[in-house]
């Protein structure tokens, strides 16, 4: 979690070493859980860092983690992380499928663990019509009490949709909207993520 927690201090390098030394120690001791979450905060760093590729090695080996656990919840996540990672390396289709493979996953659950930021990347995916019923099913699940991380995730994948349509309007919106539930404890990560939503369109 100290790894994860410096995601969010949007210090990614640091992250990224205490996320390897978790993997390291839970590897040594045969910690399946613990390592599952090592990879789920190493993928989210190297995320931050651009490596895409480094992030779809810790979210494959998440997933067949979460699979030898048998735990749902882990599993959906690993999802969202390998949805992520492929979007990031250009591989659309992969990416939608791992989404649908989430949501699959979410029906026996419900949305409220991580359905909220899998609908997110959804929204990132498909045409302005798509991208709408998405981010609208989003902001339903969150208002209906999904967990606290879906305010990070699935504002931060709703921001950069509207930012790809051009949509300013909805980008600011949600960049507001993920300010407001960081605002008892501001996240650099956060605020750096607004300024970018409410940053000057280039132009043309």
């Amino acid at each position: 979690m100290l790894a994860m927690t410096q995601v969010f201090l949007a210090a990614p390098g640091r992250a990224a070493a205490l996320a390897a030394q978790a993997i390291d120690g839970a590897t040594r001791l045969s910690q399946r859980r613990a390592e599952a979450l090592g990879r789920g905060a190493g993928c989210l760093s190297a995320l931050a860092r651009g490596d895409h590729a480094g992030a779809l090695i810790h979210a494959e080996r998440a997933l067949e983690l979460s699979r030898l656990l048998g735990t749902r919840v882990f599993e959906q996540t690993a999802h969202f992380y390998l949805a992520r990672a492929r979007l990031g390396l250009g591989d659309r289709g992969g990416a939608g499928r791992e989404v649908d493979a989430g949501l699959a996953l979410c029906a026996d659950t419900g949305l409220h663990f991580i359905g909220a930021a899998l609908l997110g990347v959804r929204a990132r995916l498909g045409d302005d019509d798509a991208r709408r019923r998405d981010l609208a099913a989003g902001d339903a699940a969150v208002a209906a009490g999904a967990l606290a991380f879906n305010h990070y995730w699935f504002r931060e994948q709703a921001i950069e949709a509207c930012l790809a349509a051009a949509d300013r309007a909805g980008a600011h919106r949600h960049a507001d909207a993920l300010l407001d539930a960081t605002v008892d404890e501001p996240l650099p990560w956060a605020v750096q993520l607004a300024a970018r939503a409410h940053a000057p369109a280039p132009s043309s």
